[in-house]
């Protein structure tokens, strides 16, 4: 689990994530590059589902990916849900 964000407001991030895979495709990012996106954020999901709390470790994860990624309106978006 995920704490201090709601079921609804952790998969709009992950749907953020979703649209930017897209946006790679559109502009022909190297499969490499779109298979390494795929596989760091497909673990994002099971963290929020899982019966401990994982709020750190998806925390992590998520400032990891956006700042190798460029994505820092995904990650201030994400920021901005704090319940």
């Amino acid at each position: 689990m995920v704490r201090n964000k709601s079921f609804n407001k952790l998969t709009n991030v992950i749907h953020d994530l979703m649209i930017h895979v897209k946006i790679m495709t559109v502009n022909n990012a190297p499969y490499k590059e779109m298979y390494d996106f795929i596989d760091e954020i497909e673990y994002l999901p099971q963290l929020i589902v899982s019966k401990e709390d994982q709020t750190e470790l998806f925390d992590n994860e998520l400032i990891r990916i956006c700042e190798k990624y460029n994505l820092p309106n995904i990650l201030n978006k994400y920021n901005d849900l704090s319940e």
